[in-house]
């Protein structure tokens, strides 16, 4: 299956799409720089007094487990590599480019607590998969996958917006309502577009962009399953299932493409809530 021409339609009306926040737009103009270097990365960072606390923060939690403190941004460089670090930064800043959302649309910190819970479901699935994607990719993966949505809400035209609010003032899932004006596989397309624009690793952009049919990507089918798997997971277990398959049948094609059965994810769950709670607040 292939993104069809309303997919692509609705990325062209949209116009310019959101810019990323400034510490990892610099962060990525500056390691495109055959010259850079772990004390010039943390000097850019540095800049932002709240984005170097939270990465360090998340570099010094158990999620890293990296068996000593990380005291620098350069420290964390080194340790961890750029790319990896870069990712960092936009986790824990992500939130800045969608400040415009109105909140009578969507409640931005339901959101980004959905999206931490299903940036650790994709990481705990990924470590699980035997097909190949970093965790801290699928982490970003998950936190990412519904952002094509925000985009939607942020860009559509006025007259749109307004009558999408009347559907909206009675729903109890203004997400759902908006996905059922917008189909959800145009939605992802938006949001791979989005992450692509922002130079994202391609494993991510293109996860993002097929998580929805993840059997319609050409490549990187295997981190699309997986970013597929993880945040229909993560809905399942809030809402008090347990088992996987019940969450995603068997027969889904998902299971096969990221090398994994439902009986592969037992205790899967007890995985997630201990991690999620801290990593949720580490992202904030």
């Amino acid at each position: 299956m292939s993104a069809g021409p309303a997919a692509h339609d609705l990325v062209r009306t949209l116009g310019e799409l959101p810019s990323p926040p400034e510490v990892y737009r610099q962060l990525t103009v500056e390691l495109e720089r055959p010259e850079w270097t772990p004390a010039r990365i943390a000097r850019i960072i540095g800049v932002d007094a709240g984005v170097t606390a939270r990465v360090l923060r998340m570099v010094n939690s158990p999620y890293y487990g990296v068996g000593r403190e990380v005291a620098t941004v350069e420290e964390a460089v080194m340790l961890l590599g750029a790319e990896e670090v870069r990712g960092l930064v936009l986790a824990t800043s992500v939130v800045e480019s969608f400040r415009g959302v109105p909140p009578e649309l969507v409640n931005m910190d339901d959101f980004f607590r959905r999206s931490a819970h299903a940036a650790v479901t994709c990481a705990r699935v990924a470590v699980r998969a035997t097909a190949r994607m970093d965790p801290a990719r699928a982490f970003l993966g998950g936190l990412l996958h519904d952002v094509g949505s925000i985009v939607v809400c942020l860009m559509l035209p006025e007259a749109a917006r307004s009558a999408l609010l009347h559907e909206l003032h009675d729903s109890s899932d203004p997400l759902l309502t908006i996905e059922r004006a917008v189909m959800e596989s145009d939605e992802a397309v938006v949001g791979g577009e989005l992450l692509t624009s922002w130079r994202l690793p391609e494993a991510v952009s293109a996860a993002v962009r097929w998580h929805v049919h993840p059997e319609g990507a050409e490549i990187h089918g295997g981190p699309a399953a997986i970013v597929h798997l993880g945040s229909r997971l993560s809905i399942g277990f809030s809402e008090g299932i347990t088992d996987a398959g019940g969450i995603v049948p068997e027969t889904s094609p998902a299971w096969a493409l990221a090398g994994l059965t439902p009986q592969n994810c037992e205790g899967l769950v007890d995985e997630i809530e201990n991690a999620y709670a801290e990593t949720a607040a580490l992202l904030r």
